[in-house]
């Protein structure tokens, strides 16, 4: 789906075909020779990147105008991965095993800017939220490196030691103001930094153990979410840099709304899922409902799963041990609101853009929604389709969802009146 939920794009055998969310008429097709890996849109909704598997090369199409094109390519320097540049007339390419990363002009067709050894491809690359300013990690001489770049000329301002023996990831805060950067989980460290590489706080919470799994923003940048290897989700106030509050995925629910997947049976028809809802009185053993589910528990706990809400008053959860648990915890009231247990484990979830409505799927024909007063399922009058990625809409009365090889579009009819 497209930036601004007007658009969608997808691969029908080798026809790009777009088409409006609202109509589900066609807006453009084109054919593309070369089977596609993924598609990405460009930020202003104009343009959409086709990366394909077999020759590593990009080719860009139009929406607005079907005779321009752009395909971009290494030669042998096959790309295994792109972003697209905050201005949208741009594209950074990275080679295969991060050899190096290439910026491409769209405007004069040609490489402006060669970014040496970058790390975890697209991931390791952050764009500010101004656009003005990108983020990227490199590994140097064994020692890891940030390194700021200017988005409009693409000359570096700053290069930084980020303090980590083996940088996981980096993410500029939602108002630009600093840079996260945490070490893979065999270190436990959080640091953050100014646009020129000043340390404005570094966060360890132990030592001597496995660390950082999953760092994530709240949407306006008041707060950070750290979860590790111990089961925690660790929540920082960036006003002081000091632990708000701290969330632990345990063995036990206790006293909290619990819903169930289950089939329920109405008068004598066929049984249908639903929920079965705890009154929040109680103590479930979550290892006891994991010994249901096919999938055994991993060895190596992780939060798999970590999602604020646009409110920043809500955060689901899923962790490694119990793939088929959801849990949403309440940060103003700093405990738990909910758990979900569904019968497979958690394909994909997400919150509307009110924030009020959890969205998830299972890899099944049903679709899964859970708000402040309840939990409900809705089955997907489709044949042959396991919903596997869900996406809502900017205004969220629109959700895509799709499977391996089809999307299809659902409508929210109390939105729309």
């Amino acid at each position: 789906m497209s930036s601004n939920g007007e658009l969608v794009a997808g691969m029908e055998g080798q026809l790009l075909v777009i088409r409006n969310t609202q109509t589900a008429e066609d807006v453009q097709a084109f054919q593309i020779e070369l089977p596609v890996r993924e598609l990405k849109w460009s930020p202003d909704s104009e343009l959409v990147m086709c990366i394909n598997v077999k020759s590593m090369t990009i080719d860009v199409r139009s929406v607005s105008d079907p005779e321009w094109k752009c395909t971009i390519s290494e030669g042998y320097n096959h790309i295994c991965d792109a972003v697209w540049g905050p201005d949208s007339r741009c594209i950074v390419s990275i080679s295969k095993a991060d050899l190096r990363g290439t910026v491409w002009s769209l405007v004069s067709m040609d490489a402006i800017c060669e970014i040496p050894c970058p790390r975890h491809g697209a991931k390791g690359i952050s764009f500010r939220s101004d656009g003005s300013y990108a983020a990227v990690a490199s590994r140097k001489s064994g020692r890891d490196l940030v390194t700021i770049y200017d988005t409009v000329s693409w000359k570096g301002t700053a290069s930084f030691d980020p303090l980590t023996k083996d940088l996981a990831g980096l993410s500029w805060s939602p108002d630009g103001h600093c840079l996260a950067v945490w070490d893979s989980r065999m270190e436990y460290f959080l640091g953050l930094f100014t646009a020129n590489g000043i340390l404005l706080n570094r966060y360890t919470a132990y030592r001597n153990a496995l660390g950082v799994v999953a760092v994530e923003w709240s949407a306006l940048g008041e707060m950070i979410a750290v979860a590790s290897c111990d089961g925690f989700v660790r929540i920082l106030a960036t006003a002081t840099w000091r632990v708000l509050c701290e969330f632990e995925h345990t063995e036990k629910v206790v006293n909290t709304v619990t819903f169930k997947e289950a089939f329920i049976y109405v008068d004598e028809g066929d049984p249908r899922i639903g929920y079965n809802a705890s009154d929040g009185v109680n103590v479930i053993a979550l290892r006891d409902e994991q010994n249901k589910n096919k999938r055994t528990s991993t060895v190596v706990r992780e939060i798999t799963k970590l999602e604020w809400n646009s409110k920043g008053t809500y955060m689901a959860c899923v962790d490694s041990t119990y793939p088929n648990v959801v849990q949403i915890w309440d940060i103003r009231g700093r405990q738990q609101a909910a758990v979900i247990v569904q019968r497979s484990p958690i394909a994909d979830l997400k919150w509307d853009v009110s924030g009020d409505r959890l969205g998830l799927c299972t890899a099944n024909s049903y679709l899964y929604s859970w708000r402040p007063e309840g939990a409900s399922c809705i089955s997907l009058p489709l044949d042959d389709f396991s919903c596997r990625r869900l996406d809502f809409s900017w205004n969220g009365d629109c959700i895509m969802l799709q499977d391996r090889n089809m999307y299809t579009l659902g409508y929210d009819i109390t939105a729309s009146g």
